[in-house]
C-alpha cells in the first residue's frame, strides 16, 4: 500500500502528526499490553496457558473478534506484544477478571467507578480509534496543542499500571518513570523511527478521502465492473483506456495520486487486475 499524498508531503511542522501517532501506537500499546499480562497472569489459574485457548474455553469467548484476529489467537501465532490496543482491551475485558460493563454492549462506558482501570482503559482505546479514524483533526498539531494531548496520554497510561500493578503485589514506581520518560523522548524527538503499520492505513484511509473529493471521482473512481482475463497484457481497450486514465489524475495542487484502493469480493480477480 503506497504511503498517502496528504501526510507525506506535508510541511515538516506535522512531525507532531508522527510524534502523537506514535505515542498511541508505541508508548499506549506497550502499557496496554504490560497492564493485560499483569493481570492475565494474576488472574488465570494457569497463566502459561495462551489467551486463545482460553478463550475458547468462555461462553461467547470470541464474540466481536475479527476473523484474522481469531485465526492468529486460535493458532497462537501472535503475542501480546504485537496485539492491536482494540484486542487487548477485549482481551482484558474477557481474561482478567475485571468489573463488567454495566451496558449491554460490552465496553467499559459507564463503569461503576469513574476512576477505575475500567475508565482508563477504555478511554485510551477510544484515543487509539479517534487517532485512526479522523487523522484530520491531529494534522498541523501545534506543540502546544500536542503536549496537552500527551499528558492525557500519561495520565492515563500511568493511572492504568498502578492499579494493574498494585493489584498484583508489584511496585509501580518503576513502570510510571518509564512511561513519563519515553513519552517525554518522543515529545523532543527531532527524528522518528519508521512508519508503523497502522500508520499506513490511516494514511490510505487520509488518500481515500482525497480521491472522493475530486471532481473525476464519480466518472473514473466509481465501482468497475468486469470480467478480468487470466493473462493481464490482454486487457480490452476500454480497461487500457480506464487504466490511462486513472493514472493520469492529479490532486488540484498538481500532484499525482499516491494511492489507488482496489474493492471487491474474494475471489473476483483484483490481484491479477493490478499486476
Amino acid at each position: 500500500m503506497a504511503a498517502g499524498h496528504n501526510l507525506l508531503n506535508r510541511p515538516v511542522g506535522d512531525i507532531n502528526f508522527q510524534r502523537y501517532f506514535s505515542c498511541v501506537f508505541e508508548v499506549v500499546q506497550r502499557e496496554m499490553c504490560r497492564v493485560f499480562l499483569y493481570l492475565y497472569e494474576h488472574h488465570q489459574p494457569d497463566p502459561n496457558v495462551y489467551v486463545g485457548q482460553r478463550l475458547r474455553e468462555i461462553p461467547n469467548g470470541w464474540a466481536r473478534i475479527g476473523r484474522i484476529e481469531k485465526e492468529m489467537l486460535m493458532n497462537q501465532r501472535v503475542s501480546p506484544y504485537e496485539m492491536d490496543i482494540c484486542l487487548l482491551y477485549t482481551l482484558l475485558q474477557r481474561t482478567c477478571g475485571l468489573q463488567p460493563d454495566t451496558q449491554n454492549d460490552s465496553v467499559w462506558n459507564t463503569p461503576t467507578s469513574p476512576d477505575g482501570i475500567e475508565r482508563q482503559l477504555y478511554l485510551l482505546k477510544e484515543r487509539r480509534n479517534h487517532l485512526v479514524h479522523n487523522a484530520n483533526a491531529y494534522l498541523n498539531l501545534t506543540k502546544q496543542e500536542l503536549i496537552e494531548k500527551v499528558n492525557v496520554l500519561e495520565r492515563l497510561c500511568c493511572n492504568i499500571v498502578k492499579k494493574a500493578a498494585i493489584h498484583t503485589g508489584r511496585s509501580p514506581d518503576t513502570d510510571t518513570a518509564r512511561i513519563t520518560s519515553q513519552l517525554h523522548d518522543i515529545l523532543n524527538s527531532s527524528q522518528l523511527s519508521e512508519l508503523h503499520p497502522q500508520q499506513w492505513l490511516i494514511m490510505a484511509r487520509e488518500e481515500q478521502r482525497l480521491i472522493a473529493a475530486l471532481p473525476q471521482y464519480q466518472e473514473f473512481f466509481a465501482p468497475v465492473r468486469f470480467l478480468v482475463p487470466s493473462n493481464p497484457e490482454s486487457l480490452p481497450v476500454g480497461e487500457v483506456d480506464l487504466l490511462n486514465t486513472l493514472f493520469s489524475c492529479r490532486y488540484p495542487d498538481g500532484s499525482a495520486i499516491q494511492v489507488i484502493i482496489v474493492k471487491g469480493q474474494a475471489g473476483v480477480g483484483k490481484t491479477n487486475w493490478c499486476k
